[in-house]
């Protein structure tokens, strides 16, 4: 029944997979209703693929595994639109082929539409010099290197020095930390305990 089908360059229509599906040939007319999804009438559409789930699943239902048939009843399977191993296979194998044989058609086609095309003579555009640099100019200037910030460890405080906690400033206490720490870590994920060890050190 396959040959009734002219396996010419068609666009995906309903027509043609209501064609499919009345010659049994499931798996090309859901290929095609899948495609045709966001371009017609969709509850019409997605109404023909639960039909053609319907009839899957009937045929095939005791050959579906055990774990399947013990979590979904037929209506689940077919509402979820669930295949077997095997069906899934077979509709992949003919979505395949009526691409491939959608692809071939297109080429044809394409070829017996192309017209002959005037060839022109080549116009050569004159070379253009580009005027030489001066390296000279370019060796001279050199970029000053800047140099890198340093962050000097600020000294520890002790209860002689007239340290006071009110005239301390972040700053200071984020750069001991930082010293103190892993570079690799930023100082985000620093602990309060940790925090509080090292404010500890101020104090001694």
């Amino acid at each position: 029944m396959e040959n009734e089908i002219k396996k010419e360059s068609i666009a995906p229509t309903l027509t043609l997979a209501q064609l499919y599906d009345s010659q049994n040939q499931l798996f090309n007319a859901l290929h095609i209703y899948n495609k045709l999804l966001g371009i017609g009438d969709d509850s019409e559409i997605n109404q023909r693929i639960n039909g053609i789930y319907e009839k899957l699943v009937n045929k095939e239902f005791d050959n579906y595994q055990g774990f399947l048939k013990q979590i979904f009843s037929k209506e689940d399977l077919i509402k979820f639109r669930i295949l077997t191993d095997n069906q899934h296979l077979e509709y992949v194998k003919s979505m395949q082929e009526l691409e491939a044989e959608n692809e071939e058609d297109e080429e044809i086609s394409s070829e017996v539409e192309v017209s002959p095309v005037e060839v022109k003579p080549e116009v050569v555009e004159p070379e253009v010099v580009e005027p030489e640099k001066d390296t000279k100019i370019e060796e001279e200037v050199i970029p000053e290197k800047i140099p890198e910030k340093q962050v000097e460890e600020p000294n520890v405080i002790s209860e002689d020095s007239g340290f006071s906690w009110e005239e301390m400033k972040l700053g200071d206490l984020m750069d001991f930390i930082s010293l103190k720490v892993d570079k690799n870590r930023s100082l985000g994920s620093i602990s309060l305990k940790e925090i509080k060890e090292i404010i500890n050190v101020f104090r001694k």
